[in-house]
Protein backbone atom coordinates (compact mmCIF):
# COMPACT_ATOMS: atom_id res chain seq x y z
CA UNK A 1 0.00 0.00 0.00
CA UNK A 2 2.55 2.30 0.91
CA UNK A 3 4.88 1.48 -2.37
CA UNK A 4 1.25 2.13 -4.03
CA UNK A 5 0.90 5.54 -2.70
CA UNK A 6 4.47 6.87 -3.22
CA UNK A 7 4.08 5.93 -7.02
CA UNK A 8 1.04 7.32 -7.47
CA UNK A 9 2.61 10.45 -6.17
CA UNK A 10 5.28 10.88 -7.85
CA UNK A 11 3.67 10.40 -11.36
CA UNK A 12 1.47 12.95 -10.19
CA UNK A 13 4.75 15.31 -9.93
CA UNK A 14 6.61 14.07 -12.69
CA UNK A 15 3.80 15.30 -14.82
CA UNK A 16 3.56 18.73 -13.72
CA UNK A 17 7.38 19.40 -13.76
CA UNK A 18 8.25 16.86 -17.03
CA UNK A 19 8.09 19.55 -19.51
CA UNK A 20 9.83 22.07 -17.56
CA UNK A 21 12.82 19.59 -17.10
CA UNK A 22 13.22 18.40 -20.43
CA UNK A 23 14.07 22.07 -21.66
CA UNK A 24 16.40 22.57 -18.54
CA UNK A 25 18.33 19.19 -19.84
CA UNK A 26 18.01 19.81 -23.37
CA UNK A 27 19.45 23.07 -23.12
CA UNK A 28 22.45 22.16 -21.16
CA UNK A 29 24.05 21.08 -24.47
CA UNK A 30 23.74 24.17 -25.80
CA UNK A 31 25.02 26.27 -22.68
CA UNK A 32 27.80 24.03 -21.74
CA UNK A 33 29.02 25.44 -25.39
CA UNK A 34 27.79 28.58 -25.45
CA UNK A 35 28.66 29.81 -21.75
CA UNK A 36 31.78 29.16 -22.28
CA UNK A 37 34.03 32.01 -20.90
CA UNK A 38 36.80 33.95 -23.29
CA UNK A 39 39.14 34.37 -20.39
CA UNK A 40 43.17 35.27 -21.61
CA UNK A 41 43.94 32.57 -18.58
CA UNK A 42 42.56 29.71 -20.95
CA UNK A 43 44.66 26.75 -21.48
CA UNK A 44 44.18 23.04 -23.61
CA UNK A 45 45.08 20.10 -22.12
CA UNK A 46 44.67 16.68 -23.94
CA UNK A 47 44.79 13.32 -22.03
CA UNK A 48 43.34 9.69 -23.11
CA UNK A 49 44.48 5.64 -23.48
CA UNK A 50 44.06 2.41 -25.00
CA UNK A 51 43.04 -0.42 -23.14
CA UNK A 52 43.16 -3.80 -24.19
CA UNK A 53 41.89 -6.87 -22.67
CA UNK A 54 42.48 -10.97 -22.77
CA UNK A 55 39.79 -13.07 -20.72
CA UNK A 56 39.48 -16.84 -20.89
CA UNK A 57 36.80 -18.50 -18.39
CA UNK A 58 37.07 -22.16 -16.77
CA UNK A 59 33.94 -23.04 -18.14
CA UNK A 60 34.48 -24.24 -21.99
CA UNK A 61 30.87 -23.46 -22.84
CA UNK A 62 32.15 -19.63 -22.15
CA UNK A 63 34.62 -18.33 -25.61
CA UNK A 64 37.69 -16.76 -24.67
CA UNK A 65 37.90 -12.72 -26.03
CA UNK A 66 39.94 -9.85 -26.79
CA UNK A 67 38.67 -6.51 -26.64
CA UNK A 68 39.78 -3.16 -26.98
CA UNK A 69 38.69 0.82 -26.03
CA UNK A 70 40.23 4.07 -26.44
CA UNK A 71 39.54 6.93 -24.90
CA UNK A 72 40.54 10.78 -25.38
CA UNK A 73 39.78 13.71 -23.05
CA UNK A 74 40.43 17.54 -24.18
CA UNK A 75 39.67 19.69 -21.65
CA UNK A 76 39.85 23.64 -22.01
CA UNK A 77 40.85 25.21 -18.82
CA UNK A 78 39.77 28.91 -17.57
CA UNK A 79 40.19 31.21 -14.95
CA UNK A 80 36.32 30.15 -13.10
CA UNK A 81 36.23 26.89 -14.98
CA UNK A 82 37.01 24.20 -17.38
CA UNK A 83 34.94 23.09 -20.45
CA UNK A 84 35.53 18.74 -21.25
CA UNK A 85 34.91 16.88 -23.85
CA UNK A 86 35.58 12.84 -24.07
CA UNK A 87 35.88 10.71 -26.89
CA UNK A 88 35.78 7.27 -26.33
CA UNK A 89 35.68 3.87 -28.84
CA UNK A 90 35.41 0.46 -27.80
CA UNK A 91 35.17 -2.94 -30.41
CA UNK A 92 33.08 -5.31 -30.41
CA UNK A 93 31.80 -7.54 -27.56
CA UNK A 94 31.41 -11.31 -28.85
CA UNK A 95 27.70 -12.89 -28.18
CA UNK A 96 28.96 -16.25 -26.98
CA UNK A 97 32.04 -14.78 -24.97
CA UNK A 98 32.95 -13.83 -21.63
CA UNK A 99 31.89 -10.64 -21.59
CA UNK A 100 28.29 -11.29 -22.52
CA UNK A 101 27.84 -14.80 -20.52
CA UNK A 102 29.75 -13.29 -17.36
CA UNK A 103 28.98 -9.50 -17.48
CA UNK A 104 30.22 -8.86 -13.99
CA UNK A 105 34.29 -9.56 -14.99
CA UNK A 106 34.80 -6.77 -17.41
CA UNK A 107 33.37 -3.20 -16.77
CA UNK A 108 35.36 -1.81 -19.52
CA UNK A 109 33.49 -3.78 -22.21
CA UNK A 110 30.72 -2.44 -24.43
CA UNK A 111 30.90 1.14 -23.32
CA UNK A 112 30.50 2.41 -26.55
CA UNK A 113 27.94 0.59 -28.98
CA UNK A 114 25.79 0.97 -31.68
CA UNK A 115 22.00 0.36 -32.13
CA UNK A 116 23.13 -3.35 -33.53
CA UNK A 117 25.50 -3.59 -30.59
CA UNK A 118 28.49 -2.75 -32.59
CA UNK A 119 31.34 -1.45 -31.57
CA UNK A 120 31.80 2.41 -32.16
CA UNK A 121 33.25 5.80 -31.43
CA UNK A 122 31.17 8.18 -29.71
CA UNK A 123 30.96 11.51 -27.58
CA UNK A 124 30.62 10.05 -24.04
CA UNK A 125 30.52 13.34 -22.34
CA UNK A 126 30.55 17.28 -22.98
CA UNK A 127 30.61 19.12 -19.91
CA UNK A 128 31.02 22.72 -18.50
CA UNK A 129 32.36 22.79 -14.93
CA UNK A 130 32.30 26.28 -13.45
CA UNK A 131 33.54 27.41 -10.07
CA UNK A 132 31.82 30.17 -8.40
CA UNK A 133 33.68 30.35 -5.14
CA UNK A 134 35.01 28.73 -2.84
CA UNK A 135 32.12 27.25 -1.31
CA UNK A 136 30.22 26.34 -4.88
CA UNK A 137 30.70 24.48 -7.95
CA UNK A 138 28.51 23.30 -10.77
CA UNK A 139 29.13 20.86 -13.76
CA UNK A 140 26.44 20.23 -16.53
CA UNK A 141 26.16 19.13 -19.87
CA UNK A 142 26.04 15.25 -21.34
CA UNK A 143 27.49 13.41 -17.83
CA UNK A 144 28.93 10.28 -16.40
CA UNK A 145 27.01 10.75 -13.18
CA UNK A 146 29.17 7.74 -12.15
CA UNK A 147 32.11 9.33 -12.11
CA UNK A 148 30.55 12.12 -9.22
CA UNK A 149 29.47 10.06 -6.90
CA UNK A 150 30.42 6.09 -5.35
CA UNK A 151 33.77 6.74 -6.12
CA UNK A 152 36.74 4.87 -4.34
CA UNK A 153 40.17 6.08 -4.77
CA UNK A 154 41.40 2.44 -5.24
CA UNK A 155 38.62 0.80 -7.25
CA UNK A 156 36.85 3.03 -9.53
CA UNK A 157 39.49 3.15 -13.14
CA UNK A 158 38.73 -0.17 -14.73
CA UNK A 159 41.55 0.61 -16.98
CA UNK A 160 44.62 0.59 -14.37
CA UNK A 161 42.78 -0.95 -10.90
CA UNK A 162 39.88 -3.69 -10.60
CA UNK A 163 38.08 -4.52 -13.97
CA UNK A 164 35.19 -6.42 -12.77
CA UNK A 165 31.89 -4.45 -12.17
CA UNK A 166 31.40 -5.53 -8.91
CA UNK A 167 34.60 -3.35 -7.12
CA UNK A 168 34.43 -0.49 -10.04
CA UNK A 169 30.75 0.89 -8.85
CA UNK A 170 28.18 -0.11 -6.68
CA UNK A 171 25.66 -2.28 -8.40
CA UNK A 172 22.72 -2.03 -6.39
CA UNK A 173 22.51 1.74 -7.96
CA UNK A 174 20.58 1.95 -10.29
CA UNK A 175 22.82 5.00 -12.55
CA UNK A 176 21.56 6.08 -15.96
CA UNK A 177 24.37 5.73 -18.84
CA UNK A 178 26.30 8.92 -20.38
CA UNK A 179 23.09 11.30 -19.75
CA UNK A 180 21.73 14.99 -19.64
CA UNK A 181 21.77 16.12 -16.20
CA UNK A 182 23.97 18.69 -13.34
CA UNK A 183 25.54 18.12 -10.34
CA UNK A 184 26.55 20.72 -7.82
CA UNK A 185 28.68 21.31 -5.20
CA UNK A 186 28.60 22.71 -1.84
CA UNK A 187 32.25 23.27 0.52
CA UNK A 188 31.51 23.90 3.67
CA UNK A 189 33.70 25.55 6.45
CA UNK A 190 33.99 22.17 8.44
CA UNK A 191 35.67 19.92 5.77
CA UNK A 192 31.90 18.15 4.57
CA UNK A 193 31.12 18.46 1.05
CA UNK A 194 27.35 18.46 0.27
CA UNK A 195 26.62 17.36 -3.46
CA UNK A 196 23.62 17.14 -5.63
CA UNK A 197 23.02 14.94 -8.72
CA UNK A 198 20.01 15.47 -11.13
CA UNK A 199 19.76 13.79 -14.18
CA UNK A 200 17.58 11.85 -16.89
CA UNK A 201 16.78 8.69 -16.03
CA UNK A 202 17.88 7.44 -19.57
CA UNK A 203 21.75 7.92 -20.68
CA UNK A 204 22.89 6.97 -24.13
CA UNK A 205 22.78 3.29 -24.25
CA UNK A 206 19.44 2.70 -21.80
CA UNK A 207 17.69 4.02 -24.94
CA UNK A 208 16.65 1.07 -27.88
CA UNK A 209 18.43 2.79 -30.53
CA UNK A 210 21.80 4.35 -28.78
CA UNK A 211 21.22 7.63 -30.23
CA UNK A 212 21.65 11.27 -28.96
CA UNK A 213 17.83 11.87 -30.73
CA UNK A 214 16.50 9.31 -27.79
CA UNK A 215 18.85 11.08 -25.57
CA UNK A 216 17.25 14.34 -26.25
CA UNK A 217 13.89 13.20 -25.88
CA UNK A 218 13.72 13.34 -21.63
CA UNK A 219 9.68 13.61 -21.93
CA UNK A 220 8.81 10.06 -23.28
CA UNK A 221 6.24 8.45 -21.00
CA UNK A 222 8.85 5.40 -20.23
CA UNK A 223 11.49 8.03 -18.36
CA UNK A 224 11.84 10.10 -15.53
CA UNK A 225 14.53 11.49 -13.45
CA UNK A 226 17.73 10.40 -12.08
CA UNK A 227 18.16 12.31 -8.37
CA UNK A 228 21.18 11.32 -6.15
CA UNK A 229 23.01 12.66 -2.90
CA UNK A 230 26.54 12.63 -1.26
CA UNK A 231 27.71 14.11 1.98
CA UNK A 232 31.60 13.51 1.97
CA UNK A 233 34.72 14.05 4.31
CA UNK A 234 38.20 13.89 3.08
CA UNK A 235 41.15 13.61 5.22
CA UNK A 236 44.68 12.43 4.61
CA UNK A 237 44.73 9.48 5.45
CA UNK A 238 40.53 8.69 5.30
CA UNK A 239 37.62 9.19 3.85
CA UNK A 240 33.71 8.66 3.87
CA UNK A 241 30.94 9.06 1.77
CA UNK A 242 27.33 8.34 2.10
CA UNK A 243 24.10 9.16 0.11
CA UNK A 244 21.04 8.49 -1.14
CA UNK A 245 19.07 8.01 -5.06
CA UNK A 246 16.21 7.93 -6.53
CA UNK A 247 15.33 6.67 -10.42
CA UNK A 248 12.07 7.47 -11.38
CA UNK A 249 11.34 6.16 -14.31
CA UNK A 250 8.97 3.08 -14.58
CA UNK A 251 10.35 -0.04 -13.16
CA UNK A 252 8.23 -3.58 -12.98
CA UNK A 253 7.47 -5.33 -9.95
CA UNK A 254 9.21 -8.59 -9.73
CA UNK A 255 5.81 -10.21 -9.02
CA UNK A 256 2.71 -9.60 -9.64
CA UNK A 257 1.75 -7.16 -12.71
CA UNK A 258 2.55 -3.75 -11.45
CA UNK A 259 4.94 -2.04 -13.73
CA UNK A 260 4.88 1.59 -12.49
CA UNK A 261 7.12 1.33 -9.56
CA UNK A 262 10.41 3.43 -9.00
CA UNK A 263 13.92 2.60 -7.67
CA UNK A 264 15.21 3.85 -4.86
CA UNK A 265 18.22 3.14 -2.35
CA UNK A 266 21.19 4.28 -0.22
CA UNK A 267 24.84 3.89 -0.65
CA UNK A 268 28.21 4.15 1.42
CA UNK A 269 32.05 3.96 -0.28
CA UNK A 270 34.99 5.04 1.92
CA UNK A 271 38.27 4.39 2.66
CA UNK A 272 41.28 4.02 4.68
CA UNK A 273 45.38 4.51 3.98
CA UNK A 274 47.59 2.83 5.63
CA UNK A 275 51.58 1.91 5.64
CA UNK A 276 50.38 -1.44 5.66
CA UNK A 277 48.48 -0.95 2.05
CA UNK A 278 45.20 0.66 1.50
CA UNK A 279 41.21 -0.67 2.39
CA UNK A 280 38.36 0.41 0.81
CA UNK A 281 34.29 -0.68 1.23
CA UNK A 282 31.43 -0.24 0.08
CA UNK A 283 27.71 -0.73 0.84
CA UNK A 284 24.18 -0.39 -0.73
CA UNK A 285 20.99 -0.72 -0.63
CA UNK A 286 18.21 -0.93 -3.57
CA UNK A 287 14.25 -1.00 -3.62
CA UNK A 288 13.67 -4.66 -3.37
CA UNK A 289 10.27 -4.60 -5.46
CA UNK A 290 11.74 -3.72 -8.59
CA UNK A 291 15.78 -4.18 -8.23
CA UNK A 292 17.21 -7.77 -8.43
CA UNK A 293 20.27 -6.14 -6.23
CA UNK A 294 18.34 -5.56 -3.27
CA UNK A 295 21.88 -5.11 -1.32
CA UNK A 296 26.05 -5.20 -1.39
CA UNK A 297 28.77 -5.15 0.30
CA UNK A 298 32.71 -5.11 -0.66
CA UNK A 299 36.08 -4.82 0.67
CA UNK A 300 38.89 -4.13 -1.41
CA UNK A 301 42.90 -4.04 -0.62
CA UNK A 302 45.35 -2.36 -2.35
CA UNK A 303 49.16 -2.94 -1.78
CA UNK A 304 51.58 -0.95 -3.83
CA UNK A 305 55.62 -1.27 -3.94
CA UNK A 306 56.45 0.98 -7.11
CA UNK A 307 55.84 -0.04 -9.64
CA UNK A 308 54.54 -3.52 -8.45
CA UNK A 309 50.24 -2.58 -7.14
CA UNK A 310 48.51 -5.68 -5.95
CA UNK A 311 45.10 -5.49 -5.21
CA UNK A 312 42.31 -8.17 -4.03
CA UNK A 313 38.72 -7.96 -3.42
CA UNK A 314 35.63 -9.72 -1.66
CA UNK A 315 32.02 -8.58 -2.67
CA UNK A 316 28.31 -9.71 -2.41
CA UNK A 317 25.65 -8.57 -4.03
CA UNK A 318 22.21 -9.62 -2.29
CA UNK A 319 19.20 -11.44 -4.26
CA UNK A 320 16.04 -9.72 -3.66
CA UNK A 321 13.27 -11.70 -1.43
CA UNK A 322 10.72 -10.90 -3.92
CA UNK A 323 12.47 -12.73 -7.10
CA UNK A 324 10.01 -15.77 -7.36
CA UNK A 325 13.06 -17.79 -9.44
CA UNK A 326 14.27 -21.03 -6.81
CA UNK A 327 17.45 -21.26 -9.61
CA UNK A 328 18.47 -17.78 -8.37
CA UNK A 329 20.81 -17.19 -5.44
CA UNK A 330 22.71 -14.17 -4.15
CA UNK A 331 26.29 -13.45 -6.45
CA UNK A 332 30.12 -13.70 -4.82
CA UNK A 333 32.92 -12.12 -6.14
CA UNK A 334 36.43 -12.40 -5.50
CA UNK A 335 38.84 -10.82 -7.67
CA UNK A 336 43.12 -10.37 -7.57
CA UNK A 337 45.06 -8.59 -10.06
CA UNK A 338 49.17 -7.24 -10.15
CA UNK A 339 50.03 -4.08 -12.08
CA UNK A 340 53.52 -3.74 -13.37
CA UNK A 341 54.05 -0.09 -14.17
CA UNK A 342 56.62 -0.85 -17.33
CA UNK A 343 56.82 2.56 -18.39
CA UNK A 344 55.35 6.21 -17.19
CA UNK A 345 52.86 4.93 -20.12
CA UNK A 346 52.95 1.29 -20.33
CA UNK A 347 51.20 -0.59 -17.67
CA UNK A 348 50.88 -4.45 -17.63
CA UNK A 349 48.07 -6.44 -15.80
CA UNK A 350 47.61 -10.00 -14.66
CA UNK A 351 44.02 -10.61 -13.58
CA UNK A 352 41.98 -13.41 -11.34
CA UNK A 353 38.24 -13.84 -10.91
CA UNK A 354 36.15 -16.31 -9.00
CA UNK A 355 32.06 -15.83 -9.66
CA UNK A 356 29.10 -17.34 -7.90
CA UNK A 357 26.18 -17.64 -9.47
CA UNK A 358 26.72 -15.32 -12.33
CA UNK A 359 23.81 -12.79 -12.97
CA UNK A 360 22.29 -14.86 -9.94
CA UNK A 361 21.48 -17.91 -11.69
CA UNK A 362 22.45 -20.86 -9.32
CA UNK A 363 22.01 -23.41 -12.07
CA UNK A 364 24.20 -24.83 -14.52
CA UNK A 365 22.80 -24.79 -17.41
CA UNK A 366 24.48 -21.29 -18.80
CA UNK A 367 27.31 -21.60 -16.99
CA UNK A 368 28.58 -23.40 -14.04
CA UNK A 369 27.72 -21.86 -10.73
CA UNK A 370 31.15 -21.20 -10.26
CA UNK A 371 33.32 -20.09 -12.57
CA UNK A 372 36.93 -18.27 -13.21
CA UNK A 373 38.06 -16.03 -15.36
CA UNK A 374 41.55 -15.32 -16.09
CA UNK A 375 43.05 -12.32 -17.70
CA UNK A 376 45.64 -10.00 -18.95
CA UNK A 377 45.27 -6.14 -19.44
CA UNK A 378 47.61 -3.91 -21.46
CA UNK A 379 47.05 -0.45 -20.55
CA UNK A 380 48.68 3.08 -22.73
CA UNK A 381 48.57 6.39 -21.16
CA UNK A 382 48.85 9.89 -22.25
CA UNK A 383 48.65 13.00 -20.77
Amino acid sequence: MTNHILSESVHRCQSVVRKPIKRFLQALLGLTVLSTPLAAESEWNISGGITSTFQTASDDRVDSEVLASADLVIQRSFKNGDLRLYIEGNSTPGSHRVSAILPEVNTDAGSALDKNRKGRIQVSELAYHHVFNDHRELTAGLIDITSYFDQSRIASDENTQFLAVSFVQNPTIDFPDYTLGAVYDHNTDHGLVLRLGLTSSNGLADNPNLSYAQLLDVDESDKGVFVITSAAIRKPYWYMHVGTWAHTAPHPRLYGTREDLMNYGAYAVGGYQAPFGAISFRFGLANEAVSLAEGFAAIIYQYEISPITYGIGLGRVFLSDHEPNPEMDNLSHFETYLRWNVTTKFIATVDLQHLANSSFDSGDTIVDSYVTVYGVRLTIVWD
